[in-house]
This record gives structure tokens, C-alpha cells and sequence, in this order.
């Protein structure tokens, strides 16, 4: 059945926030609050809509401390530490997600572009579906930059509330949910990589459920200068210890930010040189084909990949001998060679590389694949001549 539409708020009792973006979030909360206000429940059709989006209703103890005991369970075998931190970034990460879909769902219905009117539906919403109460800090600096930085609490976490109700005492910190949704949000609000972690907690008996938000590259200054001065700050209770913990989940966030660029320096590079490049397997298929060789070949980088190894282009003549070589330096046997060799265009003419093949090891020392590099080298033979 539908329920009746409520008279709006006339001030901000959804959120706290500082006084200068309040009348950005009273906006956002007469938004949120009609949003939430056409409801309709059709148990027949299992259906429970608002405002036409249709929504499902989850115990929060099954999102939180009951999700945290089966995935203890089920890595018991590898320790207490390992068996946590799988437990963590899995919720995490499920917020993030949900929170960047919900965040862009809400900017294209409120038609928003301004990256603070994008975020003031945030902490609405967070309240309105059952996440949190949020209570932004004065001395936040949401800016759309590598400088954004967020301080903030949310009272009444679903997260901390079901460990606390089940009685379970802890010495870590439980909102991981409500860390990766609120960074979420305003990840797709700002359009930067951010994150959440939560530096007090209720659950483990401090006075706040408390949390920092940045990119990724500047939690662990934030994090460390938090904890430095957090007797101070009135976020703990009194003699509790202070673990220095960074989270994995933004660590990982951190070491994908850097393995991303690490990506796109080889890529420059790799497309870059003047000659030809391939990555070869241990089986001698071709993983990887820069432009200059598919130039020199006349093959597209698929079709090289689809063939059944690098001899499929080579010169009958040249098969054994390079075969031999391939072998020895794959196996693990050579750690490089090179020579000059004949190779098969596409449209069946010849053309003459000077081929630098190179064995590349994991961090082990075990052989991962072939790096060769081919110089086309055709007019020079031509200019040499026989023999």
C-alpha cells in the first residue's frame, strides 16, 4: 500500500554538516525525503518500490557480524589476521560499489553537476535507508582534488549497533561497510579515487564511530596524524589502546593506483620504441604484439596472438634452428640470445629482423615468458648482397 506524502522538513535533521553547505543538504533532504515518501509495498509481487526504484530489505546483523563469522570460518586455516582482512575488503568493497551506483542513480535524477550538490544526497540517503546518521566535521575539505579530505562520525551505525546487540566485544574496528559506501559516493560525486577507513568505533568501546576520507596515496599521512592526537581528540574511551592499523582495502587501492600507471609508462614505452616488440609465452605463442611489428608484419595483434606459436611466422629454413634456440632460452637454460632471421608477412613476402629475444623470471627466479625485440633489418641485406 502507498503511504500518505509527508509535509517536508523545513531544517537539516538528517545530517549534520557545516554551517556554510547546509542549505545544499536541506535541499538534498526535501529531495530524499519525497524520494522516500512514494513507497509502495506488494507483498504478491514481492515487491517493495520508491519512487519506482524497487528495493529489498536485509537483516543488518546478516551484512555485518554473521557475514564476519562465515568468512572466519570458512579461512580459518589461514589464521585469525588473514581470515579478517578477506572478511573486510569483500564488504568494502561490496559498499563502494553500491554506493558509487546509488550516488550516480541520485545526480542524474536531481540533475546535479556541482561535485558538494552531488555529495549533500549522500549522508541523506545513508540516513533514510537505514545506513547511519552522518555528522561531517568542520575542519573536512571536500575539494576535487588530490587534497579532498574528510572527517567525519556516524552515529547510529547499523554495523556497530549489530556487534554491539549480539554482545561480541571487540578490538578492531567494524563499520567497514559504512566506510566503503560513504567513499563511494563521493568517489563517483568528485569523480577521484577515494577511500574510508574507520579510525574509532563504538563496537570496540570508543565514544564515536569515526572516519577519515582521501585519496587513496594520502590515508596513511591522515590515518597516522589522526592516531598521533587521538587522546585528544575525545574519539576514544579513556586508557584504550590505539592500534596503528592501516586497512588493506585502501592499500590495495593504493598498490592498483600505482600498478595502473606502472601499465600505462610500459605501455608508452612499449608502443613507443622503433622497432618491433612481443611478449612470448613459455609455449611460444605471441601474448603481445606492439604496432611496429604488426606494421612489419602485416598482421593486427589478434590475429598474432591466435596463432599457434612465433614459428607460424618464421622462414621454413629458420624453423629448427630458432626452435632450438626458443627452447633453451624458455627452459630456462639461456638467458638470451640473438641472430638474424627470416620472417613470413601476412601476404607471404619475406622480411629480415634482427631478433633480440630475452628470458624474463618472476621474483622467484622461475622463467615467465620471452621478451623479443626485431629490428627490421631488410634494406641493409638488400644492400649487402649474398653472403
Amino acid at each position: 500500500m502507498k503511504k500518505p506524502p509527508k509535509k517536508l522538513a523545513t531544517e537539516l535533521t538528517a545530517a549534520s554538516v557545516p554551517e556554510p553547505i547546509q542549505p545544499l543538504f536541506l535541499r538534498a533532504q526535501q529531495y530524499v525525503e519525497e524520494y522516500f515518501g512514494d513507497r509502495v509495498e506488494d507483498p504478491r509481487q514481492s515487491n517493495i518500490s520508491i519512487s519506482g526504484e524497487r528495493y529489498i530489505l536485509v537483516r543488518a546483523a546478516s551484512m555485518s557480524v554473521e557475514f564476519f563469522d562465515l568468512v572466519m570460518s570458512l579461512y580459518r586455516d589461514k589464521g585469525a589476521v588473514e581470515a579478517r582482512s578477506v572478511a573486510n575488503n569483500l564488504l568494502f568493497d561490496l559498499a563502494h560499489a553500491i554506493g558509487k551506483a546509488d550516488a550516480k542513480a541520485f545526480h542524474m535524477r536531481m540533475g546535479v553537476t556541482d561535485p558538494i550538490e552531488r555529495l549533500s544526497a549522500g549522508p541523506i540517503h545513508f540516513a533514510y535507508s537505514g545506513w547511519a546518521f552522518v555528522d561531517i566535521f568542520p575542519q573536512s575539505s571536500p575539494s576535487p582534488d588530490e587534497n579532498y579530505f574528510l572527517i567525519y562520525d556516524h552515529p547510529f551505525s547499523f554495523e556497530a549497533d549489530s556487534w554491539i546487540k549480539r554482545g561480541r566485544k571487540v578490538d578492531f574496528t567494524v563499520c567497514i561497510m559504512n566506510a566503503g559506501y560513504s567513499s563511494g559516493w563521493c568517489e563517483e560525486s568528485f569523480g577521484l579515487p577515494l577511500v574510508a577507513t574507520e579510525v574509532a568505533c563504538t563496537a570496540r568501546g570508543d565514544r564515536a564511530c569515526r572516519f577519515i576520507m582521501a585519496p587513496p596515496h594520502r590515508m596513511e599521512g591522515y590515518v597516522a596524524r589522526y592516531l598521533e592526537n587521538a587522546a585528544a581528540s575525545g574519539a576514544r574511551s579513556k586508557g584504550a589502546p590505539i592500534p596503528a592499523e592501516i586497512p588493506e582495502f585502501f592499500k590495495r587501492r593504493r598498490m592498483e593506483d600505482a600498478l595502473e600507471k606502472s601499465e600505462s609508462r610500459f605501455r608508452a614505452i612499449f608502443e613507443g620504441v622503433g622497432m618491433g616488440i612481443a611478449l612470448l609465452g613459455l609455449d611460444g605463442r605471441i601474448l603481445e604484439a606492439n604496432q611496429q611489428l604488426q606494421k612489419m608484419l602485416g598482421y593486427s595483434a589478434e590475429e598474432l596472438r591466435r596463432l599457434s606459436s612465433s614459428s607460424d611466422i618464421t622462414h621454413p629454413d629458420d624453423v629448427a634452428e630458432d626452435l632450438a634456440l626458443r627452447r633453451e632460452l624458455l627452459s630456462g637454460k639461456r638467458e638470451r640470445f640473438q641472430r638474424e632471421k627470416r620472417y613470413l608477412r601476412k601476404d607471404g613476402s619475406v622480411v629480415w629482423g634482427l631478433l633480440t629475444l630475452t628470458l624474463v623470471r618472476r621474483a622467484g627466479g622461475e622463467p615467465e615468458f620471452g621478451l623479443a625485440t626485431i629490428e627490421d633489418i631488410t634494406a641493409r641485406k638488400a644492400t649487402a648482397g649474398p653472403g
